[in-house]
């Protein structure tokens, strides 16, 4: 008989459904409740189990029955427990397990570090948007480089607030700003504050909203139905991204995201995105990236330093200076430099990261240029 002691919960509903013990080697058992008719006490099915190998099942990344079917060490435990403190487990053989004491097939680990009330409870006290993200390597370890952090967490943000703006113009661009606030130990889970204050019904519509969209984008499973919802992002929001998906696919990680709809409703939205998810949306956007073009205007004037044979050009709008390349040099046939001489330019507006930083830059391919008049 072993005696073990009771460490967390990993499924519950009633009475624990699925828990984690160790023995006095800090040895990990996991535990599974099966039916039976003693009435006074609960029991479970148990195998030793890994660090590295609950976190797979934590992460979702293997079901709960290949690990019964395949025990580490091959070995199985009937465990019984009688109190928090009283439990026992004793081996058994594989013959002696019957079919009702196996999980079904298929059932993954619903597990989440980050509690839905503590969100809530955050998003009450500071009367705005609590959110979190969590990245997860292919082993569900708990460790993640800096740089990666960094470099992931920019995107992240460049993809929410593209979107938004997208949807509700530039004047709430602002709401889309995140403030990260905590940390917590599984997986790697950020905390945010977001930008926009909850209204009189504990909602806050319109960044919700915006995750709601790029939720859908990931968990859309046709080709179809992918390519519709991408289309309707078309612009910065794409090109964010890819570009935030890029660092997720060449450090082989996945994320889950969440965050409060309604504190009045204690309502918490969001999923675990997987990496065939995050595969099958970043292989659509490399291969469409024609979609992440954006068109803008500008009236003002070139200045000095435009280089018209090179098709090389800086303009002045509204006393910000543009610069840009063009694939059409004779398009400056006739161009008169100064702030006297006023034209309408056309431009394809990319969105690129700057490697170093992180941070999104503009740039621009000149299409289309008219004088419109001479001062």
């Amino acid at each position: 008989m072993i005696r073990l002691k009771f460490i967390e919960v990993i499924v519950f509903y009633e009475v624990p459904q699925i828990f984690i013990a160790t023995d006095i080697f800090d040895t990990r058992y996991l535990c599974l409740l099966y039916p039976h008719n003693e009435e006074l006490c609960y029991k479970y099915l148990a195998v030793r189990i890994s660090e590295k190998r609950l976190n797979l099942f934590k992460g979702n990344i293997i079901d709960l029955l290949s690990i019964y079917k395949t025990p580490e060490d091959n070995e199985y435990f009937d465990v019984v427990v009688k109190e928090a403190n009283d439990i026992t487990a004793i081996p058994i053989s594989a013959n002696q397990i019957q079919p009702f004491m196996l999980p079904d097939d298929g059932f993954y680990c619903n597990y989440d570090a980050v509690d839905n009330d503590e969100l809530i409870s955050h998003s009450l006290q500071n009367g705005r948007i609590m959110s979190c993200i969590a990245f997860s390597d292919i082993e569900n370890s708990h460790n993640i480089d800096v740089n990666v952090l960094t470099n992931a967490l920019d995107r992240y943000q460049a993809m929410i607030r593209n979107c938004h703006i997208k949807r509700f113009g530039k004047q709430h661009a602002s709401e889309a700003n995140m403030k990260a606030c905590a940390l917590q130990a599984a997986s790697f889970d950020v905390h945010f504050i977001l930008n926009e204050t909850f209204d009189m019904f504990g909602e806050a519509s319109r960044i919700s909203s915006t995750l709601q969209k790029i939720d859908e984008i990931f968990s859309e499973k046709s080709t179809d139905g992918l390519k519709v919802k991408i289309e309707e992002l078309q612009g910065h929001t794409l090109s964010s991204m890819r570009s935030f998906l890029q660092v997720l696919e060449t450090n082989k990680l996945s994320f889950k995201h969440k965050w409060v709809k309604s504190t009045l409703e204690k309502s918490v939205l969001g999923s675990t995105i997987s990496p065939n998810a995050i595969s099958r949306v970043y292989e659509y956007l490399s291969t469409h990236t024609e979609l992440e073009e954006v068109t803008t205007e500008f009236i003002g004037y070139f200045a000095s330093g435009t280089v018209l044979n090179k098709g090389k050009w800086i303009f002045i709008s509204d006393k910000k200076k543009i610069s840009g390349t063009t694939d059409e040099s004779n398009m400056f046939n006739g161009i008169t430099l100064g702030e006297h001489h006023l034209y309408k330019i056309k431009c394809i507006e990319y969105q690129e990261i700057n490697p170093i930083t992180a941070k999104p830059k503009a740039s621009y391919k000149l299409i289309e240029c008219n004088r419109i008049e001479e001062l």
